[in-house]
């Protein structure tokens, strides 16, 4: 959650990896692509690694991150 010109505004971020192995370029672009939809078909805000079979989960550490002010 960030707070501009005192309007709060909550973001969130759906991330997509692929595991390189010596694939062809639109491969991994395909198994990316499969990975994010995958991730946001999971409600988004969240992380996925294409593992060179499926789409899979990567569980977040617990972060402590204090609130931050952006002036703009």
């Amino acid at each position: 959650q960030f707070v501009a010109d005192g309007k709060s505004l909550q973001t969130t971020v759906t991330c997509a990896l692929v595991d390189v192995d010596d694939q062809p370029v639109l491969k991994l672009l395909e198994c990316l692509e499969a990975t994010l939809a995958e991730a946001k078909r999971c409600g988004g805000n969240r992380t996925f690694l294409y593992n060179g079979t499926a789409p899979a989960p990567i569980v977040p550490k617990v972060l402590s991150i204090p609130s931050q002010k952006c002036i703009i």
